[in-house]
């Protein structure tokens, strides 16, 4: 696992441009038009369903609003992406995950970016149900691989989902930002060009890289770090 001093804008440039991708957990967008900015899809498929969520393990998660709020988001998205979708590059996909996935053919899509319901059970959903989607030499990203003091009072899993995706699938960890909530980067097939290319363009561009060759066992944690001006650091322990 490569350990980059970059953030998750900057990791989609290290993607396989022109692809066919999804990214489930839209919100309002942002990080969507920089998926459109930086990785240049051919098709991007944003999929959310903009609805309040009752489900327990989401209660504690800011993004939960009300239906109000989360129709708002909707429709301010779709006129922040008008043009791409008449141009039929991005497709806007109002599911739940679960329901959205049956939308893709097996092997159909390059990469997917998951960023939606963050408990263990929420992630782990999503990275068995989107898997099968992904090419042979594709990817799947995830936002928020974190156990840092914020992440735990709302009761994040995606550390301990990764992890045991990884122990039960088969996939390899490539790569991980290293920000306050950082972006995971497996691989499906580590032998394959687009994976090897990724490792190389880190290794060619990427400065002061950390690779980690043991595969953690129960981490990694963020530690809060308290600065006397109020500034607040996560510190990654592996």
């Amino acid at each position: 696992m490569l350990y980059l001093p970059l953030n998750r804008s900057q990791v989609l440039q290290l993607l396989p441009a022109h692809g066919v991708c999804a990214e489930i957990g839209v919100l309002e967008g942002d990080f969507s038009e920089e998926i459109l900015k930086h990785a240049l899809p051919e098709k991007l498929h944003l999929i959310d369903p903009w609805l309040h969520q009752d489900r327990e393990d989401y209660q504690k998660d800011h993004a939960n609003a009300e239906d109000a709020v989360q129709d708002a988001r909707y429709q301010g998205v779709l006129r922040k992406f008008a043009s791409r979708i008449d141009a039929g590059t991005v497709e806007i996909i109002r599911e739940f995950s679960d329901v959205a996935v049956d939308r893709f053919e097996d092997k159909s899509l390059d990469w997917v970016y998951i960023d939606a319901v963050h408990s263990y059970d929420g992630a782990l959903a999503d990275l068995r149900a989107f898997a099968p989607k992904i090419k042979d030499d594709g990817f799947i990203l995830g936002h928020d691989f974190t156990n840092s003091p914020p992440a735990r009072k709302m009761e994040f899993g995606v550390v301990e989902a990764v992890r045991d995706f990884l122990a039960e699938s088969g996939w390899s960890f490539v790569a991980l930002t290293s920000e306050n909530f950082p972006t995971y980067v497996l691989a499906k097939d580590m032998s394959s060009r687009n994976a090897q290319d990724l490792i190389s363009e880190c290794i060619l561009k990427v400065p002061f890289i950390v690779e980690i060759k043991e595969p953690f066992r129960s981490g990694p944690y963020h530690r809060q770090v308290v600065y006397p001006d109020k500034t607040i650091r996560y510190v990654m322990s592996f």
